[in-house]
C-alpha cells in the first residue's frame, strides 16, 4: 500500500507563490511611486520655465514701457543682489543672470523695430570685444574642462553686457545724472544693509549676511554682494561718488546734516567690511577727488575730519575687550604688510597660485588657458579647494591671456583717459560731478582689484559703463533718442 504523500511541498510551494505575488505588488507599487514622482518632478520643471518665460516677457515689455527709468533701475538693482540664486535645471540663476538677458532683449527690440535706436561704438568697445573673444577661444581649444569654462565664458558675456546696455540707454545728461544717483542710492542701501546685519548679530545672535574674517575671526558683513570684499569695493564706490557729488557742488544749510550722515554711514560701511584692499582704494579715490577738486573743499575737509575721528574711536574703543573693534584694529595694524602679504592667513595660496599661472603661461600665451581654467588644474596648498587668484591683471592673464589683458586694457584706457581730458579743461556741457565721481570709482575698482577683482560680477561692468558715458558729453548729449535711424561709430 503506497504512502501518503506529505503536504510539505504543497504548503511550501503557496508560501513561494504567495512571496512572489508580494515581491510583484511591491515592484508594482514602488514603480508606480517612482513614476508618480518623475511625473511630479516633470510638472514642476514644466511650471518653472513657464514662470521663468512669463517673468522674462513682463520684464521686457515693462522695460520698453518705461524706458529708459526701469532698464536702469533694473541694472543697479541685480548689481547690488549678486548673492542669492535659485538652481533652475542644476544651473544657479541669480538676478543678474535673469535680469540682463531680458533688458538685453527689450534694447534689442528697441533699437530693431522702433527704427529711432543709435549704436554707439568705440575703442572701449572694440577691447571688450577682444577680451571676451580671446577667452571664448581659450575656453573652446585650451581649458582642461571645456563644458565648465564655456559656462563661466556665457556668465562673462551676461555680466559684461551691463557694460554695453549701459553705453546704449544713458545718453542724455539727465539720465547720466539719474543712473549715478541711483547707484548712489545702491550704495547707501548695501552699506545700511551690512551695518544692520552687524547689528542685528549683536543683539540677537542672528548670522545673516555675514562671514567669519579670516584674520581676525570677526563677523563682518557682505550683506547681499558675493563675499565681503567685493561688498567692501562696492561700498568704497560708493563713497567716493557720493564725496565727488557733494565736493563739487554748494551745500545749503538745511540739508547738511543729512549729508554728513550719509557720508557717514558709508565710511562705517566701507570700514565695517574688514578689506583692506577697499581701504587702500578708497584713500586712492579721495586722494583723486582732492586732486580734480583743486583745492580741499569743506566737504573733503568733512569726510577727512570723520575719518580721522571714527579711526580715533575705533582704536579707543579696542582696548574695551570689544571683538568687533579690537578685530578692527588688527586688520588697520596689518595694512603696512599688504604689499608683501605677510599679514595675510592665505599668503602662501596667493603666492602658489602667482607662481603657477606665471609657470603655465608660456604654454598658451596669446589666449590664456580658459575662463576657469586655474581652479580646474590647481587646488590651493592650504586647504582643498579649487585654485583662484584675486588679481585682476593675473586673472585675465590666466582664462584670456595677453590678448584679454590687451582688451582690457583698452577698455579702461578709453573710459578713463576722456574723463581726464574732459576735467583738465571742462566745458559747459560736461557735469563735473558726475565725471569726477565716475573717475575715481574706477580708480576705486582698479585698486580694490588688485587683491580682490570682480569681473565675474556686473556691478563692476556697469560702473566702467557709467564712466564711458560720462567721459562722452557730447555723445551723450546729442544723440538721442529722436535722432535719425543710423549706427553711429564714435571713438574717445
Amino acid at each position: 500500500m503506497p504512502e501518503p504523500q506529505s503536504s510539505e511541498p504543497k504548503a511550501s510551494q503557496r508560501r513561494k507563490s504567495h512571496q512572489g505575488n508580494r515581491r510583484s505588488c511591491l515592484r508594482a507599487k514602488h514603480g508606480t511611486k517612482g513614476r508618480s514622482r518623475l511625473a511630479r518632478g516633470c510638472d514642476l520643471a514644466a511650471l518653472t520655465i513657464i514662470l521663468l518665460v512669463f517673468a522674462g516677457v513682463a520684464l521686457v515689455l515693462l522695460s520698453l514701457w518705461q524706458w529708459p527709468a526701469v532698464p536702469i533701475l533694473l541694472l543697479v538693482l541685480v548689481a547690488m543682489t549678486p548673492r542669492y540664486s535659485m538652481s533652475v535645471f542644476g544651473v544657479n540663476v541669480n538676478a543678474e543672470r535673469f535680469a540682463l538677458p531680458c533688458v538685453s532683449a527689450a534694447l534689442m527690440i528697441r533699437t530693431l523695430a522702433s527704427g529711432r535706436g543709435v549704436v554707439r561704438f568705440g575703442w572701449a568697445h572694440v577691447g571688450l570685444g577682444l577680451y571676451l573673444s580671446s577667452l571664448a577661444v581659450s575656453s573652446l581649444l585650451v581649458a582642461p574642462q571645456r563644458s565648465q569654462s564655456l559656462k563661466l565664458w556665457v556668465l562673462v558675456v551676461i555680466v559684461s553686457s551691463s557694460w554695453w546696455i549701459v553705453c546704449q540707454v544713458v545718453r542724455t545728461p539727465r539720465t547720466l545724472r539719474f543712473t549715478y544717483v541711483a547707484f548712489l542710492i545702491a550704495a547707501v542701501s548695501e552699506a545700511v544693509l551690512g551695518l544692520t546685519m552687524i547689528l542685528l548679530n549683536a543683539l540677537t545672535g542672528l548670522n545673516f549676511g555675514l562671514q567669519a574674517d579670516s584674520l581676525t575671526g570677526v563677523l563682518t558683513p557682505y550683506a547681499s554682494q558675493y563675499e565681503g570684499n567685493t561688498f567692501g569695493s562696492f561700498v568704497a564706490a560708493g563713497v567716493v561718488a557720493w564725496l565727488a557729488w557733494l565736493t563739487m557742488r554748494p551745500s545749503g544749510q538745511r540739508w547738511r546734516p543729512w549729508e554728513v550722515g550719509v557720508l557717514l554711514v558709508l565710511v562705517a560701511g566701507d570700514l565695517a567690511s574688514f578689506s583692506r584692499g577697499a581701504w587702500i582704494a578708497t584713500a586712492a579715490g579721495v586722494l583723486l577727488v582732492a586732486v580734480i577738486a583743486g583745492r580741499i573743499r569743506r566737504w573733503l575737509t568733512v569726510s577727512i575730519g570723520l575719518s580721522a575721528v571714527g579711526l580715533a574711536v575705533i582704536l579707543a574703543s579696542g582696548a574695551d575687550g570689544s571683538r568687533l573693534s579690537s578685530g578692527l584694529v588688527t586688520r588697520l595694524a596689518s595694512l603696512p604688510s599688504i604689499l608683501t602679504g605677510a599679514g595675510s592667513p592665505t599668503r602662501f595660496d596667493q603666492s602658489f597660485t602667482q607662481q603657477v599661472i606665471l609657470r603655465d603661461l608660456i604654454s598658451s600665451p596669446i589666449v590664456g588657458t580658459g575662463a576657469g581654467s586655474l581652479g580646474q588644474r590647481f587646488h590651493y596648498v592650504t586647504q582643498n579647494l579649487p585654485a583662484w587668484n584675486g588679481n585682476l591683471e593675473l586673472h585675465v592673464l590666466n582664462d584670456a591671456g595677453a590678448m584679454g589683458l590687451l582688451g582690457i586694457a583698452i577698455l579702461l584706457l578709453c573710459t578713463a583717459v576722456p574723463l581726464w581730458r574732459l576735467l583738465r579743461k571742462p566745458r559747459s556741457d560736461v557735469d563735473k560731478q558726475v565725471a569726477t565721481g565716475s573717475l575715481a570709482m574706477i580708480a576705486v575698482l582698479i585698486v580694490a582689484f588688485q587683491a580682490t577683482e570682480a569681473t565675474y560680477l556686473s556691478y563692476s561692468w556697469l560702473i566702467f559703463g557709467l564712466a564711458w558715458v560720462a567721459g562722452h558729453p557730447r555723445r551723450a548729449t546729442n544723440l538721442a533718442d529722436t535722432a535719425a535711424p543710423c549706427t553711429q561709430i564714435v571713438a574717445p
